[in-house]
Formats: structure tokens, C-alpha cells, sequence
């Protein structure tokens, strides 16, 4: 009965230990943030291309949502909320970050503690270093998605940490995840939902009937984003989460996009006058700027621009600039990710991110990314440690890091930096599993 289950929830994920330890997470990032000045980034957020009018959002929000063909719901839902509820939509998000930041390290802290017993000092040592490193703080103080990712990808990990004990415990984590991913970002499309679906399914042993159970996870899973994808079909003739998708496609593949790849929608009428806005039903969708001056580009005539481009990825697609931009967006995706460009608020720690940035081994390159050498033999390292001590919970986790680094590094991977913050709690809970090893004195 799923009575047992959230039962299980309760005396197990919500027991003193956890509670206390999401507590104090949170209180360490809550007060880091403002107590080291970094709440600085608060005019980021009416600049997101991604967000519609802060305004509308706020006294509209239904129509504001429906007309939005930009970006994927639950952000622009979120901002919508804190816009409604008072002028303070930056401070919430804070503490919203903080939430999940602290959800985050629970979750490393609970996955640590799975398979280190014995030894559980090792999940409060790995979570509390997450919760304090540089990236988390100043992520947590940036109006954006890598906190709200970062939760995401860790409901995915404790649906793996928790099939073994509690499989309808494992199941709702797993749905739940996929929905919350696929309405919070692009970069999570269905293909990739089924990716981790297939994982789920295949790298653990299942019991009779898993087929229909796992027909049911997908249909559960997908029907939210489906939803979304219709109605941008039947409102905007295009299939998908966001009109940004062919611009970003060809950005990836190194094809350059003229007469700019990002212009304003004011700039698309001046120099595409064959642009119409022929799907424009509401100001959400049809006014060229926001209410406060700033460029609209959740505009009918961004999405027309867009769409004449739909095919560009494919009809001049070449295999050396993209194999050039892979390697550039690999390089990004491994690099320090509190350097992030738009993470200003890192003067007032630079001398604490030098300092913990070091157990890294940072390595700058040409290009001007400092490669964390650390992190990549890390990565390189895994697939000995999972043969020689076969855990199909690490198997899984791993699964899901290399789909993500994939997918945006052969897409989408100018920003890995920010990219990889999604799932950079991970890396600290192979780092655990390693040290498991060792102190189980299992011979590596």
C-alpha cells in the first residue's frame, strides 16, 4: 500500500537526522548569502530572455503562462507567483534556492549514507562541503534555474537510492523528477525523460510485469510536457517546449546565424521585413518590448525569426566546426563553474573561491576556461570503480551525468559552466563512493 511508503517518507527522510541536517543546510546558505554580500544579482532577473513580462506575469498569469512559447512553464510559474505575492521577487528567490540547495545536499547526504554504513560521517563531510562551496553560494543567490535543476536531478538520484527498499516510494520520486525537469527546462526534452526512464529499467533487476509498470511511468511522466507541446502546436505550428530551438540547434553545431543569432524582436522588424507576426493573440505574445522598455522576446516576431531558421542546423550542418564546438563545449562543461560570466557577486569571496577552487586542480587553456583536472579523471575513473565494485544505484547516477553531459555538449554547451552545476552534486557523491571503497578496506 503507498500508505507503507509515505510512511517510509516520514520516518526515514524526514527523521531528526535529515530534518535537522536540512535545517541547518539551508540556515549556512540563507545567512552565507547575505552575510557575504552576495545578493547582489537581483536586476538579472527582469533581464532573462527567458521570463515574460514581470508584469503581466504578475496580474495575468494564466494568459501570461498560456502565450508563453519562449520557454517551458514552471519557471515563468514561479516568477509569477513570487511577482503576485509582493515586489520582493528576488529575495524569494533566494530563499527558494537555499531550499533547494539544502534539498540537495540532504539528498547526498542520504545517497552517502546508503552505501557507506558504517561510516556516516562521510555523507555529512560531502554534503556540507557541497552546501558551502563556492558554486552553491552563488548560485543560490542567482535568479535563475541551476538550484531549481540541481533539485530536480537529485529527486532522480534518490528514486535510484530508494527502488531496492521502497519501489512505489522509487516510482513516484522518479515521475515526479521527470515532470518537474521537462516543465522546467528545454534541455530536458522527452527524449531525454525516456533516457532515464530506459536506465531506471534496465540497470536494475525489476520484477514480473515491470513492462506495463514502466508504460505507465512514461505515459505518467510525459503527459505534462505533451500537453505543453500541443498547445504550442496548435497555438505557434511548432512542436516542442520552446521557440528557441532551432537558433540554439544551429548555434550548437557552429552554424552561424546572420544577420545576428540573438537580435531583438524590435531589430527583426527593422531588418527582416519578410518577418510577419502571424501568430500574435495576446501583448504576451504580439508586443515587441516588456512593459518595463526591455526587448520581448517571447514576441510573435522572435518566433517567426526563429522559425525560418528551423531547418538551418541540418541543411548546412558540417562535421568539423561542430566536432570544434563539441570539444569547446566539453572544455566549458568541466571548467569552474563559480566562474560563471554572470555571477558577478564573486568578488566578495574571490579569495575563498581560489582557495577552495585548488582541490579541483585547476588548468587554464587557450580559450580561457579553467579545466577542473580533478573532476575529468574523476569522470575517466568511474567506469573502472563501477566494474571492479558492480553498484547498479552509482551505475544509474553515472547513466544520468554522461546524458547530460552529452546532450549539451554536442548541442547547447556554451554556458557547461552554468550547465554543469545541475548535476554537480554527483561528483561529490562519486568522490564518497570512492572513499567508501577504500575505508571498507577493499583492495582498488
Amino acid at each position: 500500500m503507498l500508505g507503507r511508503e509515505y510512511t517510509y517518507i516520514v520516518l526515514n527522510l524526514l527523521t531528526l537526522r535529515y530534518g535537522v541536517a536540512f535545517l541547518v543546510f539551508f540556515l549556512i546558505q540563507f545567512t552565507a548569502v547575505y552575510a557575504l554580500g552576495l545578493n547582489t544579482l537581483g536586476p538579472l532577473l527582469q533581464h532573462h530572455f527567458q521570463i515574460a513580462d514581470l508584469q503581466s506575469l504578475a496580474t495575468t498569469p494564466f494568459i501570461s503562462l498560456l502565450y508563453l512559447h519562449i520557454q517551458p512553464p514552471l519557471f515563468n510559474a514561479i516568477v509569477a507567483v513570487f511577482s503576485a505575492l509582493n515586489d520582493k521577487a528576488y529575495a524569494d528567490f533566494i530563499i527558494l534556492n537555499c531550499v533547494c540547495t539544502a534539498f540537495t545536499g540532504v539528498t547526498i547526504l542520504y545517497v552517502v549514507n546508503k552505501y557507506s554504513k558504517g561510516h556516516m560521517w562521510l555523507g555529512y563531510c560531502f554534503a556540507s562541503v557541497y552546501v558551502i562551496a563556492p558554486s552553491s553560494l552563488l548560485f543560490s543567490a542567482y535568479p535563475f534555474y541551476p538550484s531549481l535543476t540541481a533539485a530536480g536531478y537529485a529527486l532522480l538520484a534518490l528514486a535510484f537510492f530508494t527502488k531496492r527498499e521502497h519501489e512505489r516510494l522509487s516510482l513516484t520520486l522518479l515521475v515526479t523528477g521527470i515532470i518537474y525537469l521537462t516543465l522546467l527546462r528545454s534541455s530536458f526534452p522527452p527524449i531525454i525523460a525516456l533516457a532515464v526512464i530506459g536506465i531506471y529499467f534496465t540497470v536494475f533487476d525489476n520484477y514480473v510485469g515491470w513492462k506495463r509498470c514502466a508504460v505507465i511511468v512514461i505515459v505518467c511522466s510525459l503527459a505534462p510536457i505533451t500537453a505543453i507541446y500541443t498547445k504550442n502546436l496548435v497555438l505557434y505550428d511548432f512542436w516542442g517546449s520552446t521557440s528557441f530551438s532551432p537558433l540554439n540547434m544551429a548555434k550548437g553545431f557552429g552554424i552561424p546565424v546572420h544577420p545576428n543569432h540573438f537580435p531583438t524582436p524590435e531589430q527583426i522588424k527593422t531588418d527582416r521585413p519578410d518577418i510577419h507576426c502571424d501568430y500574435g493573440h495576446h501583448a504576451v505574445d504580439r508586443d515587441t518590448t516588456k512593459k518595463d522598455g526591455g526587448p520581448n522576446y517571447n514576441s510573435c516576431y522572435w518566433l517567426a525569426f526563429a522559425q525560418s531558421h528551423k531547418n538551418l542546423a541540418w541543411e548546412e550542418y558540417q562535421f568539423k566546426p561542430h566536432m570544434l564546438r563539441i570539444a569547446s563545449h566539453v572544455a566549458r562543461y568541466f571548467s569552474l563553474s563559480d566562474r560563471y560570466q554572470y555571477l558577478t557577486n564573486r568578488t566578495s569571496i574571490e579569495g575563498y573561491t581560489r582557495f577552495f577552487n585548488a582541490i579541483f586542480l585547476p588548468w587554464s587553456v587557450r580559450d580561457g576556461y579553467t579545466i577542473r583536472i580533478s573532476v575529468v579523471l574523476l569522470v575517466l575513473l568511474m567506469p573502472w570503480l563501477l566494474y571492479r565494485y558492480r553498484d547498479s544505484r552509482i551505475l544509474a547516477l553515472y547513466g544520468v551525468f554522461l546524458i547530460h553531459m552529452l546532450s549539451h555538449a554536442v548541442t547547447d554547451g556554451d554556458e557547461g559552466d552554468r550547465f554543469v552545476f545541475d548535476v554537480e552534486f554527483i561528483f561529490y557523491i562519486f568522490v564518497a563512493f570512492a572513499c567508501s571503497m577504500l575505508l571498507v578496506k577493499r583492495k582498488l
